[in-house]
């Protein structure tokens, strides 16, 4: 996973919602369950979201904060 990426984000709640792909429901991001603070990456390095409307995971490009 790459979180260096990360390392200079302080705020999170921009990235916190998704529009699902599928559904176009709201979908929330995956977090660390240690931390609360680091986003979870697929293997791509991409963000993965939880759809609450259909509950699939799907993951998006990190956009440019």
């Amino acid at each position: 996973m790459q979180y260096d990426q990360f390392l200079m984000v302080r705020d999170l709640q921009p990235l916190k919602h998704y529009s699902c792909p599928d559904c176009h429901r709201d979908a929330i991001l995956l977090v660390d369950v240690d931390t609360d603070t680091m986003p979870l990456l697929d293997d791509d390095g991409d963000l993965q979201y939880f759809c609450l409307g259909c509950g699939i995971i799907f993951a998006i490009p990190i956009p440019n904060l």
